[in-house]
């Protein structure tokens, strides 16, 4: 008998049911304006035996080489724009905001591991924009000047810690990064050994990181597919999805409760929670519990992506050294010449050129976030007579840009401070995003 299990029959016309749903989903009215080119995809499931499983900027890179600047791929019905210059990627993100500034539907990080507290991944609209308010009245260029004290004693505290235990520099790194953010974001005090809140923090990164990549789950693509019973074959997602879950609901509440007690009791340390929560205690609003809400997903973003992206960053750094002494012994060179036997501040960095040009190529050499953060377009729009439909996925493509022969010379896969002291050299911003 084919069929042993009334499951097979559900199963079999679901399949059928969604197949024969794709063309018709696709079906739309033609428009004179064609697509950017990019990789020849089946007809019916469009590009998925193409999306790559790991290392996906070079993939994505190879195919701005083949097809150039906008690559333009479809997943299923999901059309998938890759933009890979940084004069597209200003025309697109900043000049045209109001149309690349809405956010990818991303079910499986979203609604299933319960990420959606995060305001980076909100739709474009009124409770993203309140997020954001809030996100950046104490994170903005000019309160970087307020947190510089707590950075440098956390600095020359890692050094201490390098001295005594050198081996153990990845822990110290990662404890570096966390102890920062959680005293900002929080007034948190870290411990020095097996941190649970950074353990926390490291734990839902983890998690949230392979989720954040489009493609990486076919729910995303499929979102009917998140009604599907944990236990039916094939949906061991929905298993990773509930275990998730309890790690973003932990980020999110665990470490505000403890500030928002300690605030109750008189005995907060500065942050950027207690001070939010002490203005909003002073003002007249219509919902405080919703306000407060607001509050303790912006702390749980910035403490979420902080808490990492330091550490990564600081990674590639030592590599760097490993794998480049002649660097290291130019930086040591200068750092000899210009501070003696000290310490450096803040204040000597004017007098540290090839220093700042290292920080920068870490950011170039390889970016935390070598796709950014994936954008959606809000209606159509036409660039030099491509058509890029509404509802796409846009993505910028930040590691062709910072591996851009023609911006960063030849040696692109080389780790090159050297590049940034020249004239004309563009500094690495798009490492850090595009747009809204």
């Amino acid at each position: 008998m084919l069929f042993n299990n009334p499951l097979d029959y559900f199963l079999l016309i679901l399949g059928c049911t969604i197949v024969l749903a794709i063309p018709l989903i696709n079906r739309r009215k033609r428009s004179p304006a064609i697509y950017p080119p990019g990789p020849k995809g089946h007809w019916l499931l469009g590009n998925v035996s193409d999306m790559p499983k790991e290392h996906e900027w070079e993939t994505y890179t190879r195919w701005a080489k083949e097809h150039g600047d906008l690559v333009y791929i479809k997943v299923l019905r999901q059309p998938i724009v890759f933009v890979n210059s940084m004069t597209i990627a200003y025309e697109l993100f900043e000049r045209r905001s109001s149309i690349y500034s809405d956010r990818f539907d991303f079910p499986m990080l979203g609604e299933l591991m319960g990420f959606d507290w995060n305001f980076v991944i909100m739709r474009y609209g009124d409770r993203w924009r309140r997020h954001r308010r809030s996100f950046h009245q104490r994170f903005n260029p000019g309160a970087i000047l307020e947190y510089m004290p707590l950075q440098l004693n956390q600095t020359r505290s890692l050094l201490l810690r390098l001295r005594e235990s050198p081996d153990d520099f990845l822990a110290h790194i990662r404890h570096l990064s966390g102890a920062v953010t959680m005293d900002i974001i929080y007034g948190i005090k870290v411990q020095p050994k097996d941190d649970p809140y950074l353990k926390l923090a490291e734990d839902g990164f983890a998690v949230a990181s392979e989720a954040a990549n489009p493609g990486s789950f076919l729910v995303d693509t499929l979102p009917i597919l998140k009604y599907v019973p944990e236990w039916m074959p094939g949906a061991g997602f929905k298993t990773k999805a509930r275990n998730a879950r309890k790690l973003s609901t932990a980020m999110a509440v665990v470490p505000f409760t403890v500030c928002k007690n300690a605030l109750e009791a008189g005995k907060a340390s500065p942050s950027f929670t207690a001070s939010s929560l002490s203005r909003l205690a002073s003002q007249t609003t219509d919902d405080v519990e919703e306000d407060e809400t607001i509050i303790r997903n912006t702390a749980a973003t910035g403490y979420g992506a902080g808490a990492d992206t330091t550490t990564v960053a600081l990674h590639w750094w030592i590599l760097a050294m490993i794998l480049y002494p002649e660097v290291q012994a130019r930086a040591q060179e200068e750092l000899d010449r210009v501070l003696g036997d000290r310490l450096p501040t803040f204040d000597d960095l004017d007098q540290l050129p090839y220093i700042t040009a290292m920080c920068k190529e870490v950011q170039r050499f390889h970016p935390v976030f070598p796709l950014g953060i994936a954008h959606g377009t809000v209606r159509d729009d036409v660039y030099k007579g491509y058509l890029i439909p509404k509802g796409s996925v846009v993505i910028g493509n930040a590691w062709a840009m910072l591996h851009d022969e023609k911006v960063y010379g030849a040696n692109v896969n080389d780790f090159d401070p050297g590049r940034f002291l020249k004239a004309g050299v563009p500094d690495p911003i798009v490492a850090f995003g595009f747009g809204r």
